[in-house]
């Protein structure tokens, strides 16, 4: 599956719809985790501090190093956003209120089992709308 386009085949949009859930809550935390390191220590210091003198030479090794990983998180901050941005902007094509239905409880991690429950329908019926949702969300 390609996520720097959105060349997605209808088994690609299912995967997405299937793993959304998992996908969302992945993103939060790494969004969570970003924003702590972006607030730790790397601002400029005030008062005593500011005056002190500083380090003369270059970036040390572990530097270079920290600064390399938090440029791959910031790249897979993207493949995630942009996996759940993919579905969310593509919502509001489903009007068939059992495809919505079904499609709302897989968004919110409900299993297909669950949902085959709630809708009083199998689990056959319920894969089918989803992969009809799957065929409409794609582009």
């Amino acid at each position: 599956m390609n996520y720097a386009t959105e060349d997605y085949t209808k088994e690609d949009v299912l995967v997405l719809i299937h793993e959304y859930n998992k996908n969302i809550h992945t993103f939060d935390q790494l969004i969570r985790a970003h924003q702590e390191l972006s607030s730790s220590g790397l601002v400029s210091q005030y008062g005593e501090q500011a005056g002190m003198p500083k380090a003369i030479g270059g970036v040390s090794e572990p530097i270079l190093f920290e600064v390399d990983r938090r440029i791959k998180q910031d790249k897979m901050v993207d493949r995630y956003k942009h996996k759940v941005e993919y579905i969310q902007k593509r919502t509001d094509r489903i009007v068939d209120e059992y495809q919505a239905i079904a499609l709302h409880h897989r968004l919110n991690g409900t299993s297909m089992k669950e949902i085959s429950k709630i809708m009083k329908q199998s689990p056959n019926k319920v894969a089918a709308l989803l992969e009809e949702c799957a065929e409409i969300l794609t582009d």
